[in-house]
């Protein structure tokens, strides 16, 4: 078909019998347009070969972005911690998360209105009605205490992404960091410097937000190296459940039978716990920290780049508010970010 007999929207509009700007609004999805006619318009439109032009597609969106500049919308920033507000002085990782998510929002004009579902008798319902009250479209979910836990919201109200970590349900569009990418680049380096038995002690609820990525890549990695090499990961260092207390007794005579030169851990607790134990790092053996804060070299790791990670989230959110896409989508999108290596004083080259 020539360029010139490409059907424009005013013929769609007498072939379906509708006028032409329910056709525009059916082909944009807008959420006014029922079904019905959405399916209509589409299949008047895919017979008679209608294609969108990618120019019109991109001004159009210009607008829309420049429109919302002046209208400073707001995205809500649903959270379940509740010292969110004051995640500067608490935890940096969050912090960054919530900068991150910020600025990217007031650049593309949007604020940002911290909003915490654990208030009492905070339905899923009444939380609904708050945010459409409010007038808001699009969520931003940060990471959570726990990797399971779950938010219950109408979806179809809005446009969502997770932020870091993915919803177990339902499964809505997420921007995270690349932890395959993290965990080769951790294996890497200890070839890199020469560190033989490697050891792999992370928190289980790290390796469940990671939906395993961790373990399963270590695993994979140990079935290349000489069975002599294999190390024993350890997963059930802690105490009680909860991640941040390390069952020391069992770190220390996991220690003492695998003999590991390096380990491989996430997070500050576990490096503490090590060196509780008298032993000396790096002198009696290495770490490296897979989800690495602060990045001021007094430990090696990866940085996961939480801004980022945030920003990009903020980007899928937009997305599907500048095209009337509401709800559980159909096709999820991830985003993952690759983390950066810092170099530290606790993995001295051998």
């Amino acid at each position: 078909m020539s360029e010139e007999s490409v059907p424009s929207q005013s013929a769609i509009a007498r072939a379906a019998g509708l006028s032409r700007s329910t056709v525009s609004r059916a082909l944009s999805d807008h959420p006014g347009t029922s079904k019905e006619t959405k399916k209509l318009v589409r299949e008047t439109a895919e017979r008679l070969g209608y294609k969108k032009n990618a120019v019109v597609s991109m001004l159009t969106a210009q607008i829309r972005a420049s429109k919302l500049q002046r209208t400073k919308s707001t995205l809500a920033y649903l959270t379940t911690l509740a010292w969110t507000p004051r995640i500067p002085v608490i935890n940096s990782t969050y912090h960054l998360f919530f900068e991150g998510a910020r600025k990217r929002a007031e650049e593309l004009g949007y604020g940002i209105d911290t909003v915490w579902l654990k208030e009492s008798a905070m339905t899923g319902s009444r939380m609904t009605n708050i945010l459409k009250a409010r007038g808001i479209r699009g969520i931003l979910i940060p990471p959570r205490p726990t990797p399971l836990s779950h938010i219950t919201l109408d979806w179809s109200e809005f446009s969502a992404a997770c932020i870091g970590h993915a919803l177990p349900a339902p499964t809505l569009h997420v921007a995270a960091a690349h932890h395959t990418h993290i965990i080769e680049t951790a294996l890497r380096m200890c070839r890199k410097y020469h560190y033989q038995r490697v050891g792999f002690a992370v928190w289980p609820s790290s390796d469940r937000y990671t939906q395993h990525a961790f373990s399963s890549r270590f695993l994979f990695y140990q079935s290349s190296i000489p069975t002599k090499s294999r190390l024993a990961p350890l997963y059930d260092a802690i105490h009680g459940g909860d991640d941040s207390f390390v069952d020391l007794p069992k770190l220390r005579r996991w220690i003492e039978k695998q003999k590991p030169d390096v380990i491989i851990g996430v997070g500050s607790q576990m490096l503490e716990a090590i060196r509780s134990l008298g032993i000396s790092i790096p002198g009696d053996l290495a770490y490296i920290d897979l989800n690495l804060a602060p990045t001021d070299g007094s430990c090696a790791g990866i940085f996961e780049g939480p801004e980022v990670i945030a920003a990009s989230a903020v980007d899928l959110v937009i997305e599907q508010i500048h095209h009337n896409q509401r709800g559980v989508p159909l096709h999820p999108k991830s985003v993952a970010i690759n983390g950066k290596w810092i170099d530290g004083k606790t993995l001295p080259k051998r």
